[in-house]
């Protein structure tokens, strides 16, 4: 009989009492961004380049007969031009355009531990808390790293000390809207922040 009422009991549990917490928490959803409150980004560019300076090319070092490694380095120089360390103010901002344009509509969804995150200006992204990987592209080679910092969500991309993207995602308790920060650090540029905002869509 006392088996019997156990049984009884379990089945009468909340069924949320046994449905883990989705990877992305109060964060899943889909969300629509809210113009008037969220950064624009073409002032924002101009702001950040106001005092951006073209490159100029890396200073050439001593290359004697005996070092093979100079000598490779000037051949390419020869065929490619010279060697700058970061982009030029046009490219810079079409590259900053392309990274920075916010998608009107966003989704983060789970998948067992992973997050993902879909934007209608951008191909999906899969993250898993504490578990960094890498990304390689024209910039060179990305340590992403995805974790929650007091209910927030943080995203980071490091290329290097001065090559570097994040984005930040948190529930605002006011309203319920979701707030995106983004920002970004390139040679010869100061940080770059924007803020979007988002609500249920």
């Amino acid at each position: 009989m006392r088996i019997v009422a156990a049984a009884l009991l379990f089945l009468a549990l909340p069924a949320w009492s046994a449905t883990p917490v989705p990877a992305c928490a109060a964060l899943c959803g889909q969300w629509q961004m809210d113009a008037s409150r969220s950064d624009a980004l073409a002032p924002a560019l101009d702001s950040a380049l106001a005092e951006y300076k073209d490159p100029r090319p890396k200073r050439s070092k001593d290359r004697s007969d005996t070092d093979p490694f100079g000598q490779i380095e000037a051949e390419a120089e020869r065929a490619l031009g010279p060697i700058h360390d970061r982009l030029g103010r046009d490219d810079l901002r079409a590259e900053l355009q392309l990274l920075l344009a916010a998608p009107q509509l966003l989704r983060l969804d789970a998948r067992r531990s992973d997050i993902l995150i879909l934007g209608d200006r951008n191909p999906e992204r899969r993250l898993t808390p504490g578990e960094p990987h890498v990304r390689v592209d024209a910039i060179g080679t990305a340590k992403i790293k995805a974790s929650w910092k007091s209910g927030q969500l943080l995203v980071t991309e490091t290329y290097d000390r001065k090559r570097a993207y994040s984005e930040t995602y948190a529930l605002q308790r006011a309203d319920g809207s979701l707030l995106v920060t983004r920002e970004v650090r390139r040679p010869g540029m100061k940080a770059l922040r924007l803020k979007s905002v988002y609500r249920r869509g």
